[in-house]
This record gives C-alpha cells, structure tokens and sequence, in this order.
C-alpha cells in the first residue's frame, strides 16, 4: 500500500509540473542535454560511491542529483558571465534561462530516488 502511495505522489507531482510547464508552451525550452547529462552523470558518480543497500544507493542518488544541479548551475553561470560581454542585452536572458535547469533536472530527480526510497522503506511513517 505504501509503495502504491509512493507511485502516486510521484505520478501527481510531475503531472502537475508537465502541465505547468506545457500551459504557456514552454516545454522546448525545459530541455537541455548538456544540462542533463551534468545532473545524471553527477548523480551516478554519488550511487557509485554509496555504501551498500538499495535505500542507501537511492538516497545518495537524491543528494548528487541535487548537489550536481548546483554544480552545474555554477559552471555554467561562470561560462554565460564570462562570455556576457559579446553577449547582446537580449541574449543574456536565454543563456541564464539554461543555466538553471541543472538545479530544476536535479530536484525532480532527487524528488523521484526519494520517493522511491521511501517505498522500500521497511517502517513508513504514519499519515
């Protein structure tokens, strides 16, 4: 029943980021591999190096898709601030946009792993 709970907290959440994301038709603008990669490639390095156990692993995959979205989210705030200055003052404005979409990538992962720990948790709490 838990894990049921677990699934459609999840399957509520990201319904109702997708349709706040697809209302003004922006959803174009939300993808960027580069970004993705950074968070997902981060992310693994943390599961990687988890001690063991499944809850373990999932909970350190929580924390490095968070901590490499602001990884990357400084790097590439450092790469757009460097080159601002052949920038126009229109351009500034999208560069910024991409920067941030490490952090989002990595808060929806790590929502996803810690849902999903929280389901093969032996002793849910109690709502």
């Amino acid at each position: 029943m838990f894990m049921f709970r677990a699934v459609m907290g999840w399957i509520i959440l990201i319904a109702v980021i997708g349709l706040a994301i697809v209302s003004n038709d922006t959803a174009r603008h939300f993808i960027d591999m580069p970004s993705f990669l950074v968070v997902v490639l981060g992310m693994i390095a943390f599961v990687i190096a988890a001690p063991s156990g499944p809850i373990n692993r999932l909970e350190y995959a929580a924390s490095g898709a968070v901590t490499s979205g602001w990884l990357g989210f400084v790097i590439g705030l450092v790469i757009t601030l460097r080159n601002a200055e052949s920038f126009e003052a229109t351009a500034i404005a999208p560069a910024l946009s991409i920067t941030v979409l490490p952090v989002f990538y990595g808060y929806m992962i790590s929502v996803l792993m810690s849902f999903m720990a929280n389901a093969l948790d032996d002793t849910p709490d109690d709502l």
